[in-house]
C-alpha cells in the first residue's frame, strides 16, 4: 500500500475501529441484546466515513429496483476486499454476507462480518457448507429487515480486464430454497444482482487519483419462480451473463470518469 494511502487510512479509520470494534465484540457476546438494525447502523457509519476517508466517490444507479417491503438476496461480483467495505458505507439498511470461511481471520473485515450476524461457509468441508447455506436460508425467511450479499466468484477477480470470474453455482440454493420452502413468500425473496466496478485501485499503489470512482449497479430482481424450471446452474449462467454485460459497460465509461479524476501519472 502507498505511504500516503496507509497514512491516510490509519488515522482516518483506527480511532473508529477501536471504539466501533469494542461494540463488535460486545454484540458478539450478546447478540440478543442488540438489534439487528442498531448494529448496523453503527458499522455503517464508521464505513461510511471511512470510504470518505479514502476519497472514494460512488456512482450509483438502479437503486430503484432494491424493494422497500422485503429483505432480498444480493448477488454480486468481487473485484476486491474493499467490495464488501463499499456496500456497508453506501447501503443504509441492514445486510449481512455469506463469506468463505478464511475472512473470519481477517483483522478488520473479519470482526465486521461477525459482527453483523454473517455466515461463513468452508469450502472444503460439504457438511459444513450445507449448514451455512441453511443457516442463511433460515435467516432470509425470519429476519426480514436484513438482506445477504454473496459473492458467487468465491475469491477477487484476477484478471488486468476485470472480467468476471465462473460463478460456484450452489450458493444460489440459498435463494432457491428461502422461496421454496414456502412457496407464498416466493415474490419477497428476490434475488438482486449487483455489478461493482472500481474497488481494485482503492489500495493500488500506483494509482493516485484526486478522487477514486466506485460504480455500483442494482440491476432488475428475479423473482424465485423465474427459475422453477431449471438447474441451479443455469440459473446461475444467467445472473453471471447479466453482471458480466453490465461490468463491461461500467468498464466503457470508467475511461470518462478516470479522466476527470486523474491526478498525476495513473498506472493501470
Amino acid at each position: 500500500m502507498h505511504l500516503r494511502k496507509y497514512v491516510r487510512y490509519v488515522c482516518g479509520i483506527l480511532p473508529k475501529v477501536s471504539v466501533t470494534s469494542h461494540k463488535i465484540n460486545k454484540y458478539a457476546r450478546h447478540p440478543e441484546k442488540t438489534t439487528v438494525e442498531k448494529k448496523y447502523k453503527d458499522i455503517h457509519k464508521l464505513l461510511k466515513s471511512t470510504m470518505k476517508n479514502f476519497k472514494i466517490e460512488f456512482i450509483v444507479g438502479g437503486a430503484e429496483n432494491i424493494p422497500e417491503n422485503t429483505n432480498v438476496l444480493f448477488v454480486s461480483n468481487h473485484q476486491s476486499m474493499m467490495d464488501a467495505g463499499s456496500f456497508l458505507g453506501y447501503f443504509e439498511r441492514p445486510v449481512s454476507f455469506l463469506s468463505k470461511i478464511e475472512v473470519k481471520k481477517y483483522p478488520i473485515i473479519g470482526k465486521i462480518v461477525t459482527g453483523l450476524d454473517g455466515v461463513f461457509m468452508d469450502r472444503s468441508n460439504m457438511r459444513q457448507e450445507i449448514k451455512s447455506i441453511r443457516r442463511v436460508t433460515e435467516l432470509l425467511e425470519n429476519n426480514p429487515e436484513r438482506s445477504f450479499i454473496i459473492f458467487p466468484e468465491g475469491t477477487r477477480t484476477k484478471d488486468k480486464d476485470y472480467k468476471i470470474g465462473e460463478f460456484k453455482g450452489g450458493t444460489f440454493k440459498i435463494a432457491l430454497k428461502s422461496g421454496a420452502l414456502k412457496p407464498a413468500y416466493r415474490a419477497n425473496k428476490p434475488i438482486i444482482p449487483i455489478a461493482i466496478y472500481g474497488t481494485f485501485r482503492i489500495l493500488n499503489p500506483n494509482v493516485h487519483l484526486k478522487r477514486y470512482p466506485v460504480q455500483i449497479q442494482f440491476l432488475k430482481p428475479h423473482n424465485i419462480e423465474e427459475f422453477d424450471n431449471i438447474t441451479t446452474t443455469e440459473m446461475s449462467d444467467i445472473i453471471h451473463d447479466e453482471i458480466a454485460r453490465e461490468v463491461e459497460r461500467m468498464h466503457e465509461r470508467d475511461e470518462k470518469l478516470l479522466k476527470k479524476y486523474k491526478k498525476g501519472k495513473l498506472v493501470k
